[in-house]
């Protein structure tokens, strides 16, 4: 506890969880979230020659079509997260720490002021071409099920790989897209409830290496700076002592335990876990490793079902009626 009120964590999400018109609410109400989206696209737009404004905002027939074409949905993604953040910083609200699961390593550093937005972006986009033209295609799948099934099953399981234990009950696998057709078809039979991921490469599988030399000569260009707010672990909830590509790349393609690193969080507890992705995931997955006697709450802003306007307002009016809060 700090002033008589928890610590704040801002957690930023990866691919996964980018969706069509995420924000949208927001980006048409808000001027100052509009303003700082409008910036990093510019930047972005100097990269990719189209603006990923108009792309994730553009009107589409189907509005569940997935977002899956990394090379729009990376830099998007840095860039909805970063304009959230800095609302809130524009508010004089700070968190006390920060955390990024896989690409939210990038916005967690990025808003930490270990590396630029020029950098951050750049990263984004060159990573995002690199995987799109040399890494293997593949497919990402949610298990809602006990991660023992995969030792039950070791044949269904052929060809995959666990990629990240989200809370009990629910592990991501990731392979390619033939392998993992296989799995979903064989747990539907199972009556095992599954969530495909809306990505089109196997990330946080051992499928990726191939890509990692290209990636860290990528990673070496960014220039580093002494963070100004801390970063803690996705791997293991530990503070970033000191940052590196190599650390970076680590964070983003290693298969993540969450409900291990929240309980390092939780030992250094009672948090405000503040989820500034657009869909409210790492909220959710928070909520499911939260033991019942936790002191710590869970808050999110952006979500697939719209009224981020009226839940960034309700965010600032609790911490400006606590006379505590920053």
């Amino acid at each position: 506890m700090r002033n008589g009120r928890p610590k704040t964590l801002w957690m930023f999400s990866g691919q996964g969880s980018q969706y069509y018109q995420m924000g949208l609410d927001l980006y048409e109400s808000h001027e100052s979230f509009r303003r700082e989206l409008e910036t990093a696209d510019r930047i972005a737009q100097r990269m990719l020659n189209e603006s990923l404004i108009e792309i994730v905002y553009r009107a589409r027939e189907d509005r569940f079509e997935p977002f899956d074409e990394i090379l729009h949905s990376h830099p998007a993604l840095l860039m909805i997260e970063y304009a959230l953040a800095r609302v809130l910083l524009a508010h004089h609200v700070e968190p006390d720490a920060l955390f990024g699961y896989s690409l939210g390593e990038l916005t967690a550093r990025l808003i930490s002021g270990a590396i630029s937005l020029e950098d951050a972006m750049s990263f984004a986009v060159k990573t995002a071409e690199l995987i799109h033209y040399c890494a293997p295609a593949g497919k990402m799948l949610a298990v809602l099920h006990a991660a023992e099934i995969v030792e039950q099953y070791p044949a269904a399981f052929e060809g995959c790989e666990i990629a990240a234990h989200n809370f009990p009950g629910n592990f991501i696998v990731a392979g390619p897209a033939d392998a993992v057709g296989r799995l979903k078809q064989f747990l539907a039979s199972r009556d095992i409830n599954t969530i495909e991921l809306p990505v089109a490469h196997p990330f946080h599988s051992s499928l990726m290496a191939g890509i990692r030399t290209p990636l860290r000569e990528l990673a070496d260009q960014i220039a580093f700076s002494r963070p100004r707010i801390p970063v803690l672990s996705a791997l293991n909830g530990e503070p970033v002592e000191t940052d590196s590509p190599e650390r970076l790349l680590e964070a983003m393609s290693a298969q993540v335990d969450f409900g291990a690193t929240l309980r390092t969080l939780e030992r250094s507890g009672p948090w405000l876990y503040l989820d500034l992705g657009p869909s409210g995931s790492l909220a959710t997955t928070v909520k499911y490793n939260l033991n019942a006697d936790s002191r710590s709450e869970i808050l999110s802003i952006i979500t697939r079902f719209g009224q981020a306007g009226r839940n960034l307002q309700r965010l600032l009016d609790r911490l400006n009626s606590d006379p505590s809060g920053e």
